[in-house]
């Protein structure tokens, strides 16, 4: 059975080009400096030894950022929508885009022969989707 290899420190490039990498929003410096700077040197706050300073950075740095206000209410916003300039913005479930029912144009129509309504299939359609 082959032996572990002993940790290795990251440098702060090393770090950068993971936080690069997978797209986290850490400040590299800031990590590594943290780090080294512990007595001894890369152990973590409760003085266990790091083994593995990737799933240190994702665990403890690199966390999801909080939901902001909806802009139409004051509830919390879950989803990110974007505007035709590119501005991200906050909407909560209340305010979420609907999604669009393509191929059934809204018709005032009341019935056609062999009575079919077009305006009962759309409306059986939305149902299903749960569109209201």
């Amino acid at each position: 059975m082959a032996k572990k290899a002993k940790f290795q420190p990251p440098t702060v490039q090393d770090v950068q080009l993971y936080i690069n990498q997978e797209g986290y929003d850490v400040n590299a410096a800031e990590f590594v400096k943290y780090y080294e700077a512990g007595e001894p040197p890369w152990h973590d706050q409760n003085g266990k030894q790091v083994r593995s300073w990737k799933q240190k950075l994702i665990a403890v740095w690199a966390r999801k950022p909080k939901a902001k206000k909806c802009v139409k209410c004051p509830k919390m916003g879950t989803y990110v929508s974007e505007d035709d300039s590119g501005h991200k913005y906050w909407l909560c479930e209340a305010h979420k885009p609907k999604p669009k029912l393509a191929g059934f144009p809204k018709v005032e129509m009341k019935s056609v022969p062999g009575g079919v309504n077009i305006n009962d299939e759309r409306n059986r359609q939305k149902n299903e989707l749960g569109v209201r």
